[in-house]
């Protein structure tokens, strides 16, 4: 009876231990899906499409600008980068997560239509699940480029 018992306790440990840490994966493998979308998007000239993943009251501050408040401004803003001609690469490095909130830290690189080397630098994103759809509720990205 003992072994019985034993094992069913190590069972059910295995059972909590995993429970988060599959969340976890589950969180990372749909915000890298998601951070495809965007940088798919965004390449192809689509702000709209980019604008979408953004909570309706997403806040973004990019290098040398004034924060952006709003889907739409966020919008308009990626619109201006995106008619540059401008391409990004994303690569995320880190992704953390606990229920409904994710933090995901990564690294950029923007190249000119022309292929040459325009930017690059470390980007944090917070994301959040709503009905589980996860949109990015905060965008920061720093320049790494000496001026």
């Amino acid at each position: 009876m003992r072994a019985v018992k034993s094992a069913c306790l190590a069972a059910l440990a295995l059972v909590l231990i995993a429970g988060p840490a599959s969340a976890q994966q589950k969180a990372k493998a749909q915000l890298m899906v998601r951070s495809s979308e965007w940088t798919a998007a965004f390449n192809r000239g689509d702000a709209e499409a980019v604008a979408r993943l953004y909570a309706q009251d997403a806040l973004m501050m990019a290098p040398g600008a004034e924060p952006v408040m709003g889907r739409d401004g966020i919008q308009a803003m990626l619109a201006g980068m995106a008619e540059s001609g401008v391409q990004l690469q994303l690569e995320i490095l880190d992704v953390m997560s606990e229920g409904y909130l994710a933090v995901v830290n990564g690294k950029y690189v923007m190249t000119s239509a022309e292929g040459e080397h325009v930017d690059h630098g470390p980007y944090v994103e917070v994301w959040w699940s709503k009905d589980g759809v996860w949109s990015i509720h905060k965008d920061i990205f720093n320049s790494s480029m000496t001026p």
